[in-house]
């Protein structure tokens, strides 16, 4: 971990020399996810409330006509209702470079990101590392509408292999600049990748025990797993391989020059290996100021 903060540290300091001033950005928002829990059994899908803020200050260098780099820092906090062992905060740095095919504002634009961020999770094994990676070509088709298209990875190494995870993902998005306030957009994608999930005691005992088939109690007995209470007393966190369709829709009106107000619905279906299926919902309202 030390040695990954010290790596950025090194990439980011020469990008600082003769930088812009800093930019600040301010995140708040609250929403409300189904199946937070990422459980099977309906009984077991836990629902809350959630609480999160984020700050990131960054420094942007030009370093060609067509080339701009940046380095800044991120910090940011989730609360979640009633399931406080899932509350976490999380700090770290992060660098970019992008690329301009050309000139004006329909000139296609490369961007590559990278990032290193510490989580101070509740749950102790959640504790750890996260690195990310991402690749995004986006293009303005005409003065209203943009395009973009992600390729992107994350992993994040805790204390427990109970929570240790990973994925990849391809993913796009489309935005409508309605009139100068208003503003929507609509994405979606496939992640792959290791993921965790949650379930009660009862429920995971009969899985391990084979009331869920075979196959399923085979692959649950290969996997490591954890009791962390996350949901309640004896609930267990385990981490699956497999894939999830997810897609996203949100309308976005600004409050003025700096400010803006996003109202976001996502719902994403996961499968592991084994055939079995996760659904989550998700509606928050975010404010995001640039200072």
């Amino acid at each position: 971990m030390k040695a990954a903060h010290a790596f950025f540290a090194l990439l980011a300091l020469p990008l600082l020399v003769h930088a812009q001033s800093p930019s600040l950005r301010l995140q708040a928002a609250a929403g409300w996810a189904e199946n937070l829990s990422r459980s099977v059994i309906p009984a077991d899908q836990k629902a809350s409330a959630l609480y999160e803020v984020a700050v990131a200050t960054g420094w942007s260098r030009q370093l060609s006509g067509s080339v701009q780099a940046g380095a800044g820092l991120e910090a940011g906090a989730l609360v979640v209702d009633r399931h406080s062992l899932n509350n976490r905060t999380t700090f770290g740095p992060r660098v970019s470079a992008q690329h301009k095919f050309g000139l004006g504002p329909f000139a296609p634009v490369l961007q590559a990101e990278a990032g290193v961020t510490q989580r101070f999770a509740h749950a102790p094994g959640d504790r750890g590392t996260t690195t990310e990676g991402s690749l995004t070509l986006a293009k303005r088709l005409n003065p209203a509408w943009r395009v973009s298209v992600t390729t992107d990875w994350s992993g994040h190494a805790a204390r427990s292999p109970a929570f240790d995870v990973h994925h990849r993902r391809l993913h796009g998005a489309v935005t409508w600049d309605i009139t100068d306030r208003w503003q929507a957009a609509a994405g979606g994608g496939r992640l792959d990748g290791v993921f965790a999930a949650n379930a009660s005691w009862p429920v995971w005992g009969a899985a391990l025990g084979g009331a869920l088939g075979p196959a399923v109690q085979e692959y649950y007995n290969s996997i490591p797993w954890r009791i962390t209470d996350l949901y309640g007393p004896g609930w267990v966190t385990y981490p699956v391989s497999g894939h999830a369709d997810f897609w996203w829709l949100e309308l976005a009106p600004a409050l003025g020059t700096r400010s803006t107000l996003a109202l976001r619905y996502e719902q994403a279906d996961a499968v592991n290996r084994v055939g079995i299926k996760y659904r989550q919902e998700r509606w928050t309202v975010g404010l995001l100021l640039r200072l």
